[in-house]
């Protein structure tokens, strides 16, 4: 298989040769185990923080059902009572139920996120210190999307080495080994350059965790 070069109509370059480097590339871009540690670990706490908040509205919530229900049980007293016409009733009791039937949808809701987002999370990290075996393991569009994830512009091949305007910022500390090797040529280098993917770009690092999960 051979790709043509757009620059050059009449150049042409082996596939094997851009697919063999771009692995070599994704393998040298993933996380050590150590980073992994460590992003596993700040991310569960944002983790954490976000499922308090949840939690939060959901007992906010269910406060509001049970109030709704206390207003029912009083519209029906009164109507039991006389002191409002079946009509009114029936008007009161239908936006009360609507009222109710939104809230446990939203209950609903806000339980699922809160039980799954943990095991999604770490169904999906493992995969930031191999991004070689799960591009392997995708098909053509998930492919594509785990690429426009892991670059944010172009990718060229110059004929020797790969080259992109920027890469995913949280990737950027472990740019440094592809350049080394004449791998993958950065033409707009951060200025977080080798950082810690912690102290630099943990907000980052979470889109990108979120990019994983969307192709799982």
């Amino acid at each position: 298989m051979y790709y043509r070069c757009l620059a050059e109509p009449g150049k042409n370059f082996r596939g094997e040769k851009i697919l063999a480097l771009l692995s070599e590339i994704l393998e040298e871009l993933s996380f050590s185990n150590s980073q992994l540690n460590v992003i596993y670990y700040k991310a569960k706490e944002k983790l954490d923080e976000a499922m308090k908040n949840r939690k939060a509205m959901l007992i906010a919530k269910q406060k509001e059902v049970k109030d709704i229900e206390v207003k029912i049980e009083e519209v029906e007293e009164r109507l039991m009572n006389k002191e409002i016409e079946p009509a009114t009733y029936k008007k009161w009791y239908n936006k009360l139920s609507a009222a109710k039937s939104v809230l446990f949808h939203e209950i609903e809701k806000l339980s699922s996120h809160i039980n799954e987002k943990m095991s999604r999370l770490e169904k999906a990290i493992p995969y930031l210190c191999n991004l070689k075996t799960l591009y392997e393991s995708l098909g053509l569009m998930g492919k594509q999307k785990l690429l426009n994830g892991v670059f944010k512009a172009n990718l060229i091949f110059t004929g020797e080495q790969l080259r992109t305007p920027l890469p995913h910022p949280a990737l950027m500390c472990n740019y440094l080994k592809t350049n080394k090797k004449g791998l993958l040529f950065v033409e707009q280098p951060s200025s977080n350059l080798g950082e810690s993917p912690i102290r630099s770009e943990i907000g980052t690092i979470t889109y990108l965790i979120a990019n994983i999960l969307i192709l799982l």
